[in-house]
């Protein structure tokens, strides 16, 4: 692959980067979809984020990290890490994967969510091929602290309280540690787990919920039901 051609890149149903088995050399007023980034910009960078909708986002991995976990990059060209961080909705998740968090989210009153997909993962060259490998990124032992991860909240969701951000396990919804700064609206935490992840937050009192992930509204339809199911046994023994 020379400086100048592009290559084309996705994100699967699991979450991995990929790529077409082709490189297409740039020509002017050729519209293209789905253009991941340049090799002169990857060339140009150590870490890339990938994001659908979020303005700013960066990360931060363990001093050492790579040498010590991923030693074996060294023996392709060159490598580049990157974080694929998109916003999301519940029905891209596993059900059994999110069940718990819905209902959890149904006990609460006046909040609202936004659902993301995060994710590291490193590319890696080798020689001859156009196209490069991904491996996700994983945290053990030394490292299972994890790495840092900021992003800008995006403006629909800035102005709200009491902001809480929720990694979604096949077992159980643990509450990650935050740091907000309300003046550049950037969240920053630190984790060794990725994908899924909630960040819910608090709503003026009398505000409507938000319909726009579906699952913060199951409290309301549970309620609702149960109203109807009264007045209809009502009527039955009337």
């Amino acid at each position: 692959m020379d400086e100048g051609d592009i290559f084309i890149g996705y994100t699967n149903q699991n979450g991995f980067f990929m790529t077409t088995y082709d490189c297409f050399p740039i020509y002017e007023d050729v519209i293209l979809s789905a253009v991941f980034t340049t090799m002169e910009d990857i060339s140009g960078n150590d870490q890339l984020v990938k994001s659908n909708t979020i303005d700013f986002a960066s990360f931060k991995l363990p001093e050492g990290y790579l040498e010590s976990e991923y030693s074996w990059l060294e023996y392709y060209e060159f490598y580049r890490t990157l974080l694929i961080l998109n916003t999301a909705s519940i029905n891209d998740f596993s059900t059994y994967r999110t069940q718990n968090f819905v209902s959890y989210l149904s006990r609460l009153n006046h909040v609202g969510v936004q659902y993301f997909y995060i994710k590291p993962q490193v590319l890696y060259f080798s020689s001859g091929n156009p196209y490069p490998y991904t491996s996700s990124l994983s945290f053990y032992g030394d490292f299972e602290e994890g790495m840092e991860v900021q992003f800008k909240i995006p403006e629909e969701l800035q102005g709200f309280t009491n902001y809480r951000l929720f990694h979604l396990d096949e077992d159980q919804d643990t509450l990650i540690e935050t740091t907000l700064d309300t003046t550049t609206w950037i969240l920053t935490f630190k984790s060794h787990r990725f994908s899924p992840y909630a960040l819910i937050y608090d709503l003026p009192t009398g505000e409507p919920i938000p319909d726009t992930n579906g699952p913060v509204n199951m409290g309301l339809f549970l309620i609702l039901a149960g109203i109807m199911l009264q007045l209809i046994d009502r009527k039955l023994k009337a």
